[in-house]
């Protein structure tokens, strides 16, 4: 599956989270606590690349454990499982990659589209 042919994808992140890929709920798949928080943060932050040391610093309380960075692994490995490969880009810098038609219930107010349209990206 590549991008292009990517199915409609609905995020919710006030409240619940809510992933809903055409109809399909892929929330429950998420690994637990962490595997959401790690999905929320690579939502928000999708327009950059960001380090493992700071999605570590992002899903474990101070100090980070030693093991966290090794924690990542399953985490990453599992939300491309549930995304697609080709939706988390990167090892040592992690960007998600979301389909054009994207709607992300944070990004709706203030945006001059249609409700539940991402305007202006380029993905």
């Amino acid at each position: 599956m590549t991008l292009a042919s990517a199915p409609r994808l609905r995020i919710q992140l006030c409240g619940a989270t809510i992933v809903e890929r055409d109809g399909e709920r892929l929330e429950p798949q998420l690994p637990g606590r962490q595997g959401r928080l790690l999905f929320a943060y690579l939502v928000i932050n999708r327009d950059h690349a960001t380090g493992r040391d700071r999605l570590a610093d992002a899903l474990w309380p101070e100090p980070v454990p030693a093991s966290a960075a090794a924690g990542l692994n399953p985490l990453l490995s599992k939300l491309r499982r549930i995304l697609g490969a080709d939706a988390v880009e990167g090892r040592s810098s992690v960007r998600l990659r979301l389909p054009t038609d994207s709607s992300v219930d944070v990004e709706k107010s203030g945006r001059g589209g249609p409700p539940g349209r991402v305007e202006g990206r380029s993905r």
